[in-house]
Parts: C-alpha cells; sequence; structure tokens
C-alpha cells in the first residue's frame, strides 16, 4: 500500500511540473501578447506620424492658391 501511495505521490508530482510548464507557456504566450501589443502602439504611432505627413501636404495646396 505504501509503495502505491509513493507511486501516486510521483505521479501528483509529474502533475504538478506539467501545470508549472504549462504556466510557463501561459507566461510565454503572455510575453508574445504584450510584444503583439508593442509593435501595435509603433504601428499607432507610424499611423499617426503618416496622419501628420498627410496633413502637411494639406496645408501646402491650400497655400498654392494664394501665390498664383
Amino acid at each position: 500500500m505504501d509503495w502505491n501511495a509513493s507511486k501516486r505521490g510521483k505521479v501528483a508530482s509529474k502533475g504538478e511540473e506539467v501545470a508549472s510548464k504549462g504556466g510557463e507557456v501561459a507566461s510565454k504566450g503572455a510575453k508574445v501578447a504584450s510584444k503583439s501589443a508593442k509593435i501595435a502602439n509603433k504601428g499607432g504611432e507610424v499611423a499617426s506620424k503618416g496622419v501628420k505627413i498627410a496633413r502637411k501636404p494639406a496645408k501646402r495646396t491650400i497655400n498654392f492658391p494664394l501665390h498664383y
């Protein structure tokens, strides 16, 4: 009976190891998610820069009729 109990204990510890590995995988997934969020933020910065660049030529086109 004791031998079976020790076997069960080993199985339980292996299960805990697998569970902790699952936690590591989950944390890695969170890191990947945070990285993609950073990339998304960078994309937002690029988009805002693009909007600024887009606004500048619009001002220039308004200035052109004044020169004529």
